[in-house]
């Protein structure tokens, strides 16, 4: 047995009115949100990038450092097995009459004029013996010897660079990049 319902009820359509301060307030606060967010994410970005260069210019500068301290361990190591057993690279000789030492002069180190007593050093990998090069320009370093007093003295001077540096072509340019100098006096018994 079926039942049938029925309604009197008529259906009556529902309208909604706006209230007077709803007028797309809500966008605008919305897009306002939107603009802050944006900012914020622009300005956190831009640190990122920034701390990420000043990690890679200390990343640099230190690579440059470890660079420098092998030419200079190199050069000493030389001075003084020259002077113990009369072997190896002799430093050059001591300026005379007040001229600079050798290492004072930029000329002597880069361009055409580069003094032979410029020692290259270069890296090679010590596992696989290649000659592999971990930078593209190898440090480099010079002796010379001078007297103070009656003591002979060598001062030893290398400049280590940075991944960053090209490497340096036939006529020896300046280097463009992270570079450090370092200098030891050994005194010469």
């Amino acid at each position: 047995m079926r039942r049938a319902y029925s309604s009197n009820h008529a259906q009556i359509p529902c309208a909604r009115v706006p209230a007077r301060g709803e007028r797309g307030v809500v966008l605008i606060i919305c897009l306002m949100f939107l603009l802050l967010i944006s900012i914020t994410a622009a300005v956190s970005v831009r640190g990122a990038s920034s701390s990420e260069a000043v990690a890679n210019n200390s990343r640099t500068q230190a690579l440059a450092m470890q660079a420098a301290e092998a030419a200079l361990g190199h050069c000493e190591k030389l001075v003084t097995d020259f002077v113990k057993n009369g072997t190896g690279t002799a430093p050059s000789a001591a300026p005379v009459g007040g001229a600079p030492y050798t290492w004072q002069s930029l000329a002597n180190w880069d361009g055409t004029g580069t003094l032979a007593n410029v020692q290259v050093v270069s890296f090679a990998d010590s596992q696989s013996g290649s000659s592999t090069r971990y930078f593209k320009r190898s440090p480099e370093c010079m002796a010379q010897y001078y007297l103070v007093g009656t003591t002979n003295t060598a001062i030893v001077t290398a400049r280590g660079f940075g991944p960053d540096v090209a490497a340096a072509d036939n006529a020896r340019s300046a280097p463009k990049g992270a570079e450090v100098w370092l200098q030891s006096v050994l005194t010469l018994q």
